[in-house]
């Protein structure tokens, strides 16, 4: 389990307000019906079914589950399915690299979907599908929020439960993080993993590596 802990600088605050305004919705063709029904969330959170392929997506679900099948045992079937559904909705299923990169990430840094929130004296400690840590990451995180009650500052909590608004934020923040630039490499070095910076060898960088790579081979059906 790994903590994003990067302090927001002056100028990538002002990078990410320019991406923030500008960028555009290629991850996610529903933001405005979301926006529109952010004050009924289980309609947002249950939308048009039909727009999804409930054929694809069962796949990617049973591609996911069977790939990790051994370290899944104990996870919730319902919530690992719910979670997926969220992901597979907000960054979509055309670029496999981004899909696999994400969903592994998440995958590696909740010990699969068991843990949300560290065990840590600190207000602002490691939460959510990516273990976001620090208050300006929770400052970056609000304002990004497609759901602009959620203040993360204020209630910071609210990243630790895994639900729609909460994944789709974080998807944001490691979108505005990354730069577009979705290679493993990058995101160790845009996100500050402190143990890929000090030993990019370490076995624990490997096995999160590898699990990007089965799923990027997996979705590709390789």
């Amino acid at each position: 389990m790994h903590k994003v802990t990067l302090c927001l600088t002056f100028f990538e605050f002002l990078y990410c307000h320019k991406l923030y305004q500008n960028r555009e919705s290629n991850s996610i063709k529903n933001k405005s019906y979301f926006r529109c029904q952010k004050r009924f969330p289980e309609e947002a959170y249950h939308y048009n079914e039909e727009n999804i392929s409930q054929r694809f997506f069962k796949i990617f679900v049973k591609k996911t589950y069977n790939a990790f099948r051994n370290e899944l045992r104990n996870t919730d079937y319902t919530l690992f399915k719910n979670i997926l559904l969220d992901i597979w909705r907000i960054i979509g299923y055309n670029d496999t690299n981004k899909l696999a990169l994400f969903v592994s990430s998440s995958l590696h840094n909740t010990s699969f979907y068991k843990i949300f929130e560290a065990n840590e004296d600190d207000m602002y400690r490691s939460r959510g599908l990516l273990m976001i840590k620090g208050v300006n990451n929770y400052k970056l995180l609000t304002y990004l929020s497609l759901l602009k009650s959620n203040d993360y500052v204020r209630n910071p909590e609210l990243l630790s439960i895994p639900d729609f608004y909460s994944i789709y934020d974080t998807i944001e923040f490691w979108e505005v993080k990354l730069k577009n630039n979705y290679t493993f490499e990058n995101m160790m070095i845009s996100l500050h993993i402190q143990s890929w910076i000090d030993n990019k060898s370490n076995q624990d960088i490997i096995n999160w590596r590898n699990m990007y790579k089965k799923l990027k081979c997996v979705y590709r059906g390789k």
